[in-house]
């Protein structure tokens, strides 16, 4: 299990932030609620899940095979900028390669 805090803001090159009033995580969510739902209902329920709890800035606990899937999501999703998936990818990379004490 990973946990994950998304409550970071995304900036741009010049330090400021792109979305006011939305963190990563939100940023993040908003995708995942306009995910196509092509998995099984258990999925999609875990997904609205994390998306929910990501919209309140909530610290969330994962799965690897969730860790997975959100990685591979933002990294395929054709809608997101790179400026918004880059932060976040780099993010998640660094919470992968954190040595478990």
């Amino acid at each position: 299990m990973k946990k994950l805090n998304l409550t970071f803001d995304i900036t741009d090159d010049d330090g400021k932030v792109i979305v006011d009033g939305k963190s990563a995580g939100r940023i993040l969510a908003g995708y995942l609620l306009r995910f196509p739902a092509k998995d099984k209902e258990a999925d999609i329920l875990r997904y609205h899940e994390m998306a929910m709890k990501l919209s309140r800035d909530e610290i969330i606990e994962v799965s690897d095979s969730d860790f997975e899937f959100l990685k591979n999501f933002i990294i395929k999703d054709e809608n997101m900028f790179v400026i918004a998936k880059a932060p976040i990818i780099l993010y998640l990379n660094s919470v992968q390669h954190e040595k478990k004490e």
